[in-house]
């Protein structure tokens, strides 16, 4: 069976071609990209998989135990009428299922696969061996861009490589599919139980002098040029589990690479192999205030990292590693760093900075994609907009970029540009106070230099609507009310024009011109009535914020906050 169909083999080792989500679950599937390189240092293993773990539920009733457990979730679900627990919890369902996994056994046949496995892939390893095996669940839906389920099923380190006790482990691995946070990860993500599928990597355990965890994008400030490490001496699951603090590095990635921050961390507990298999936990406070890795190792792990990330498409990775004591690299786990906000569709080089128009607009929901072509392209009202500022000469491609369903406007000429940066300094804040810091720090960055300054055409199109724009601003600012009576009678006025025009519109051919031709001259057409109106209240807003400067004790930024959420 192993050998005529390769995906419904119940063994495949972790370099085999046919490795895939389906076969070799997340994690399984990802080492095998890894191993199949030829470049990357992972220990050698194979995968017992999902078709394996599919045939020993199938067999013997299991799934219909499974079923029957499942359906008391949710309030008994179709059990209901047969009288359901409504109260059972989401522990108690996990521990019903994986005791009817620990009842069974695997077939003979999978045990003698995985005997013939350990022997081709550890042939020097018997009872006596110091050789030991780490044993890892692998789902079908983990380590997924959208999903990790990271750390919700079982692994099993420093396993003793006789076959009983590896099938034994393998039938834990098989159960935590159901592990409460699984079951409960699932629930919430609306991925259906059964159709889930469990695979186990079977590998050399590496004996480790340290382990960590590499990031090759900053998950918590979501900067793609720095990778953050995490390091522990012993094994890694002191780390994972939250039981020590580890020293910890920020890299930023350059021409060269820089240490940016650095953090030594107590590291008074590890977690470390036993002999004759399994693992114990230590106290040591030795290490206290001593880095495990030197610099030359940071940077070294950093560049690994980042030729993992390429050979997954350039996508950000969280990385698991260890090192032997030895000295040697191990990579024993990668999967998609699922927790970043994805950025516009544009190369990494040369730098750009991008501003959402969303949070300007005091919108923090994504906007339907009909809103987004209002908005965006040549015949959105941004589009219009831009086009009559420019006589023209900008505006006719797509405006914003459009990201996680929100709209992002590149902002990279306007801060290259000694005038514009001067006013998005000061406007853009006004709008959402909190970005003045983060804007201020991405404008020091190499490749966001002032570059050009004003230029003729863009003083004369600022005297010709200055023209218009300022008298009117200086009227609105002295008699408000009538201001907005106005504004509130244009947009009455606007409205019913608009609706007046399409009572004669039919077809859809003559529905999309209409609308391309009413959204692209709507904005010029209102602009110079608008912007006097508002003006003068982001004027009066930035005066009080320049008066609240003289508050301490960070009561300014608290009053500017307050003050955009009035504005809103």
């Amino acid at each position: 069976m192993s050998n005529k169909d390769p995906e419904s083999s119940f063994i495949l080792s972790l370099d085999s071609p046919h490795s895939t989500l389906i076969t070799t679950g997340g994690k399984g599937h990802n080492l095998s990209v890894l191993s199949r390189n030829g470049t990357f240092p992972v220990p050698n293993g194979f995968c017992v998989t999902v078709a394996a773990y599919r045939d020993f539920v199938e067999n013997g009733g299991l799934r219909e135990e499974i079923e029957a457990a499942l359906a008391l979730l949710n309030g008994g679900g179709d059990n209901d009428a047969e009288g359901g627990d409504t109260n059972i919890s989401v522990d108690e369902i996990s521990k019903e299922i994986r005791a009817a996994f620990h009842k069974r056994t695997l077939s003979q046949f999978l045990q003698t696969e995985i005997t013939k496995a350990l022997l081709d892939h550890f042939p020097n390893n018997n009872e006596s061996s110091n050789t030991y095996l780490a044993v890892r669940s692998s789902a079908t839906c983990e380590d997924m861009p959208d999903a990790s389920f990271a750390g919700q099923h079982d692994t099993y380190l420093n396993v003793a490589p006789i076959p009983d006790n590896v099938c034994k482990h393998i039938i834990d691995c098989f159960s935590s599919l159901f592990a409460p946070r699984a079951i409960s990860y699932r629930q919430a993500n609306r991925i259906n139980h059964l159709d889930a599928g469990m695979a186990v990597v079977v590998q050399a355990m590496v004996q480790s002098h340290c382990s960590g965890v590499l990031f090759t994008a900053n998950p918590v400030s979501g900067r793609r040029n720095e990778s953050v490490l995490e390091v522990i001496p012993g094994l890694g699951e002191a780390l994972v589990s939250g039981m020590t603090e580890p020293d910890r590095y920020i890299v930023k990635r350059g021409e060269e690479l820089r240490i940016k921050d650095q953090r030594i961390g107590k590291k008074a507990k590890a977690i470390q192999s036993v002999e004759g298999g399994g693992v114990k936990e230590v106290v040591d406070t030795t290490g206290e205030g001593t880095a495990v890795l030197t610099e030359d190792q940071v940077k070294d792990l950093v560049v690994l990292g980042q030729k993992v990330s390429a050979l997954f498409g350039n996508t950000p990775q969280d990385i698991e590693f260890a090192i032997s004591k030895e000295g040697i690299i191990y990579v024993v786990q990668s999967r998609p760093i699922t927790t970043l906000f994805p950025l516009p569709n544009v190369p990494p080089e040369p730098l750009q900075i991008f501003f959402s128009f969303n949070a300007v607009q005091g919108i923090s929901a994504p906007i339907f994609p009909a809103g987004q072509d209002a908005l965006n392209g040549p015949n959105g009202l941004l589009g219009g907009l831009l086009q009559y500022l420019s006589w023209g000469r900008f505006g006719n491609g797509s405006v914003l970029h459009r990201v996680a369903g929100r709209l992002y406007g590149n902002a990279t000429n306007i801060v290259r540009n000694s005038f514009g940066r001067s006013v998005y300094l000061k406007v853009v804040p006004l709008a959402e106070p909190g970005i003045l810091a983060g804007l201020e720090e991405a404008i020091r960055e190499p490749g966001l230099e002032i570059r050009s300054g004003l230029n003729l055409t863009l003083i004369l199109r600022l005297m010709s609507i200055g023209v218009v724009v300022l008298p009117r601003y200086i009227l609105n600012y002295m008699f408000p009310d009538r201001a907005r009576e106005r504004v509130s009678a244009l947009t009455d006025e606007v409205v019913a024009n608009v609706e007046k025009e399409a009572e004669n519109v039919s077809g859809l051919a003559d529905v999309i011109e209409f609308k391309q031709k009413t959204m692209k001259g709507l904005f010029p057409k209102i602009f110079l009535q608008f912007l006097p109106c508002v003006a003068p209240a982001m004027h009066s807003m930035a005066l009080l914020m320049k008066l609240s400067e003289k508050l301490s004790d960070g009561k300014n930024q608290v009053l500017a906050i307050l003050v955009s959420d009035i504005y809103y």
